[in-house]
């Protein structure tokens, strides 16, 4: 059963890493397009004002590194409670019914 889910473990953190590798990559390429996204979404008639605000209230108008260390802090996330919690349920499950030898 310990091979099972250090196999598992290790799968889970090779996923993970790959996943956030591929999110850096990503990150890095739309970093590199030309054009504005507030342009886009506003339209070619907004005026510099509401460029600015609509960039600043998206965070358009920090560096890429703070956008996505901001993406990656799983601690500010809705997700995150709920996810903490869930593990620590499947945990006990397996402790209590699939830990002792029988």
């Amino acid at each position: 059963m310990g091979k099972i889910l250090k196999l598992i473990g290790q799968r889970l953190a090779i996923g993970l890493l790959v996943l956030w590798i591929v999110s850096l990559i990503i990150f890095a390429g739309l970093e590199f397009l030309p054009g504005d996204l507030a342009q886009e979404i506003l339209g070619q008639s907004a005026t510099p004002e509401s460029l600015a605000a609509f960039r600043k209230e998206l965070g358009l108008d920090q560096p890429m590194h703070t956008i996505s260390a901001k993406l990656f802090n799983l601690t500010d996330s809705p997700y995150y409670h709920m996810l903490s919690s869930n593990i620590m349920v499947g945990v006990a499950f397996i402790k209590y019914y699939g830990g002792g030898k029988k």
